[in-house]
């Protein structure tokens, strides 16, 4: 057994660093990294906490709300649209099969 001691300790001792870098430092990373992506996001609020979504352009205004799980549109851009985009729309929509 003496002849194995110091070997024993070494493996003792990695095993030891391997945990501790395993329980501690691994989340420790990925807690700064998850932080590094959330100040890099140019909207700092979370998906779920956003309620409402407006859009401005130089056209109008747009806006939905969250109610519950779904979205409703309750500001409407109003604008002229293609009459070549949306009879095109319209011509694939009215011609689309079962399947």
């Amino acid at each position: 057994m003496r002849r194995y001691g110091p070997t024993l300790a070494l493996v003792a001792l990695a095993i030891a660093l391997g945990l501790y870098l395993w329980l501690v430092d691994t989340p420790r990373q990925q807690e700064r990294e998850a932080e590094r992506a959330r100040a890099s996001r140019i909207v700092a609020a979370e998906e779920q906490d956003i309620t409402r979504l407006d859009l401005t352009t130089t056209r109008g205004r747009l806006a939905i709300e969250r109610r519950g799980e779904t979205w409703r549109l309750v500001e409407l851009l109003t604008s002229d649209f293609d009459h070549g985009t949306v009879r095109r729309v319209l011509t694939e929509e009215t011609n689309i099969e079962s399947i």
